[in-house]
């Protein structure tokens, strides 16, 4: 019975995808003036995340933050090592994820390595500097992170 249902599913699901409108190709792409490649250095330092408060991009890293322009992608500002030393050594904290904007804050989530027994939300402002705010998440509700 479960398998059935699955299929159906995933059956039903391909049909959806297939019947929603198509978007724009890649082939109609074309590269602007602006257009950077990314290297090892810039996928440390922005490969994590991103968030817009719709003036600026705000990238995370393994370990750091970055401000960008919206209009042509020019750095602003940067936080190279955005983990707190504090939260470093409290909570073993080695890792930024994907992070997000409201209310004029960042947030970025917090990882301690593999095992993920203390996750954390950390607040940062838009100049990318530590608010010195952070909540840990209840490791019950995240047990792999």
């Amino acid at each position: 019975m479960n398998r059935t249902r699955t299929a159906l599913t995933c059956t039903g699901l391909a049909v959806a995808l297939a019947l929603l409108p198509q978007s724009a190709s890649a082939a109609g792409w074309s590269r602007t003036p602006d257009y950077q490649r990314w290297t090892a250095l810039t996928a440390l330092t922005r490969g994590q995340g991103i968030a817009t408060d719709n003036t600026s991009f705000y990238y995370s890293g393994t370990y750091s933050l970055v401000r960008t322009t919206v209009s042509g992608d020019h750095q602003t500002s940067s936080n190279p090592f955005a983990i707190p030393a504090a939260l470093s050594s409290q909570y073993g904290t080695d890792h930024i994820g994907d992070i997000d904007y409201a209310d004029g804050r960042i947030i970025a989530p917090l990882e301690d390595g593999k095992n993920y027994q203390h996750p954390l939300l950390a607040l940062y402002n838009t100049d990318l500097s530590y608010t010195g705010r952070y909540v840990q998440l209840p490791h019950e509700l995240f047990p792999d992170g």
